[in-house]
């Protein structure tokens, strides 16, 4: 009997040890972004990127989840260089907060050729600013493209970007 109080406590001890800083890990990670505005950056964002010449702006969607990943829509971009057609996928990244309602999120992408062949990477880097309402984020990205053995093709930036926050309709 006693022997099965000692590992009962010892459980205890060990699951105390490891769930209350876990779950105090979590709550500053929840934090971090509802700290930084009235509802933090957390949420699905629609996303315009100016282009240069009137009708070329982009329009995509961007999420920034709770726990620090970040997915960004892409239409399939063709990308004609040096006489040769390619496409990139959907970014993938990861956010964080700066403090001071600032965010800056990192992504990659993969560069696609005609036939579906590995053409290199794309890398977006981002520093934006939520509005007091938390209603629009603005700020700029730069942009770096990788060739398939990791050398830097080219580099542009700094881009504006344009967000407002999606949200449900009244009535559901």
């Amino acid at each position: 009997m006693k022997r099965h109080l000692i590992v009962a406590a010892l459980i205890a001890v060990v699951l105390t040890a490891v769930l209350v800083p876990a779950a105090a890990v979590r709550a500053d990670q929840q934090s971090a972004g509802q700290a930084d505005g009235p509802t933090g950056v957390e949420g699905t964002w629609l996303v315009t990127i100016p282009g240069q010449n009137p009708g070329e702006d982009q329009h995509e969607i961007a999420v920034f989840a709770a726990d620090g990943v970040f997915l960004f829509s892409l239409a399939p971009t063709r990308l004609d260089g040096a006489g040769v057609r390619s496409y990139n996928s959907s970014g993938y990244g990861v956010w964080t907060s700066l403090g001071s309602r600032r965010f800056g999120y990192t992504m990659m992408m993969i560069v696609y050729d005609d036939h579906a062949g590995f053409s290199g990477t794309v890398k977006v880097e981002a520093q934006l600013t939520l509005d007091p309402a938390g209603t629009s984020l603005t700020g700029e990205e730069r942009v770096t493209v990788f060739a398939t053995d990791g050398s830097v093709l080219f580099a542009v930036g700094p881009i504006p970007w344009m967000g407002s926050r999606l949200t449900v309709a009244p009535g559901g």
